[in-house]
């Protein structure tokens, strides 16, 4: 027993100098140095930091902007979302682009029952279902407004309630629209907004032609009126005369 506990040690102190030579010879590396970068897991925080950061490219000059590539065909729910769009364009007078972003449900939903309160409809579709539906058709001016997060209003063109109400949400905004087939900005729909009804319209129409018609009529009478106020007076004047004469 004794013998055998001898010769391990002895193989221990072999092992253990030529550990020592071969560690003179070369550097020795820390443990987590030896290891390979594709075998080691990345580095949590690290692949969020460069999820988020974009590197600084160098820009070629003959580079060509290259265009989100467009799908030839729609498949499955698309395809109904599709022919709803249609529809909208075809059968609603008023069609408006809104910038949505991120807000309570409670909030959307309160702005778009205000709507359907004036025959107003709000929807939200997806990008590509959009592209398909309306390039290649006069209406493909529509895809500049709705090239981000939109939603689609649509309905009757009560202006002054839509902007109303979205004026009550800040996390929508009003980029455009087609209001009876002319396209106007924000601007022009805010200034469509303002006109005044279409009763008053007619009553301001009624009161000019009223007043033209009592001009002309006035215009008309006067000389006849002058002839006769001089008639009268020739007919005065020789009365006169012939009192005079007698």
């Amino acid at each position: 027993m004794s013998l055998h506990i001898f010769k391990l040690g002895q193989l221990c102190n072999s092992c253990l100098r030529i550990f020592q030579a071969e560690s003179a010879t070369c550097t020795f590396l820390p443990k987590r140095f030896r290891y390979y970068w594709e075998a080691r897991a990345e580095n949590r925080q690290r692949k969020m930091l460069m999820m988020i950061t974009v590197p600084k490219l160098r820009k070629k000059k003959d580079s060509a902007y290259i265009k989100r590539k467009q799908p030839d065909k729609l498949y499955g729910l698309d395809i109904l979302l599709h022919k709803e769009i249609q529809e909208i364009f075809n059968n609603n007078r008023m069609i408006a682009a809104c910038l949505y972003a991120d807000q309570p449900d409670d909030d959307y939903y309160r702005v778009r029952y205000e709507l359907q309160q004036h025959e107003i409809s709000m929807e939200q579709y997806d990008q590509h279902v959009i592209d398909f539906t309306l390039k290649s058709t006069p209406y493909a001016q529509f895809l500049t407004l709705f090239d981000g997060p939109c939603t689609m209003i649509f309905g009757e063109p009560n202006v002054p309630q839509m902007i109303s109400a979205l004026k009550n949400n800040k996390q929508m905004l009003l980029i455009g629209g087609m209001v009876d087939g002319k396209y106007m900005s924000s601007k022009q729909l805010s200034d469509y907004a303002n006109l005044k009804g279409l009763d008053h319209c007619r009553s301001e129409l009624s009161g000019i032609l009223s007043s033209a018609v009592s001009s002309t009529r006035d215009l008309l009478q006067q000389p006849a009126a002058a002839l006769t106020v001089s008639l009268g007076e020739h007919t005065k004047y020789k009365t006169d005369d012939k009192m005079v004469a007698e």
